[in-house]
């Protein structure tokens, strides 16, 4: 979707066909906007406010980052500040290169060494073996193997004259939904920071931290900002010869009792 407008028709079409009596006023009423507005807004004739576009994410039932990539496609176009609308384009254009994958499959491969091995896969000298992804990763064989058979069967890898390649590219998942698989995910990576701290040289890995007084109210903004920084910081590490993979994890988490957030 490179348009609001997009997703505000697709979803139209979509409650049309679900009840053939649905009209466009009935869409308004539910949207919270007058009828007039709505028809001038999806020709193009008028625009939508930036504080509008929450309350209709939220209407038209968008969570995670599909509520995200609706608003940020208003401010490109209508944000108050050329500012506010240059950072919304190129959030867009770091965004758009990143393909969701859906809840379901990444439950099938939430363990930690399935993005590994899509990683490696990526590497300048990888072979297609599965023997390479073992050694290069330290991986048990077995456990290869069936890592490949699930992600062949999802769809992100293919196997082309006995070598196995990468189908999908730069893989996110939903954001802010509650699920085990993800959560056991975020512990894996954890974990293997605190080992890196013992195993590795300290040029070869940055572990830092920072405590903080903060107003809580931009914890939304902060956690924007967090992905925007890591897929530039991922576009310009990627940029070069791919020798090795690594894993980036950034934490911000409170100190403060969680009896007295709320």
């Amino acid at each position: 979707m490179n348009n609001y407008r997009d997703i505000l028709n697709q979803e139209f079409d979509s409650r049309k066909n679900l009840n053939k009596m649905y009209s466009l006023r009935a869409y308004a009423r539910d949207l919270e906007i007058p009828a007039s507005n709505l028809c001038c807004i999806l020709s193009g004739k008028r625009g939508m406010s930036v504080e509008k576009s929450y309350e209709v994410a939220c209407k038209l039932g968008l969570k995670g980052n599909e509520k995200d990539l609706f608003i940020t496609l208003v401010e490109k176009e209508h944000a108050r500040r050329k500012v506010e609308r240059l950072r919304a384009e190129k959030l867009l254009q770091t965004s758009l290169k990143y393909n969701q994958i859906d809840n379901f499959s990444f439950d099938l491969i939430s363990n930690w060494y399935y993005f590994a091995i899509l990683a490696a896969m990526d590497l300048h000298h990888y072979d297609g073996s599965q023997l390479f992804l073992s050694e290069h990763l330290s991986l048990d064989k077995e456990i290869v193997k069936e890592a490949l058979a699930t992600l062949l069967k999802i769809k992100l890898i293919i196997k082309e004259d006995g070598h196995y390649k990468l189908q999908a590219f730069n893989l996110r998942t939903d954001t802010d939904f509650p699920s085990m698989a993800l959560r056991n995910s975020h512990k894996q990576s954890l974990k293997q920071a605190i080992d890196s701290i013992d195993e590795f040289e300290v040029e070869d890995r940055d572990i830092t931290s920072m405590t903080m007084a903060i107003d809580k109210r931009k914890i939304a903004e902060a956690k924007k900002r967090i992905t925007k920084f890591r897929r530039e910081l991922c576009e310009f590490l990627e940029s070069g010869e791919k020798n090795a993979v690594y894993n980036l994890n950034i934490q911000l988490h409170p100190l403060t009792n969680k009896d007295q957030l709320r």
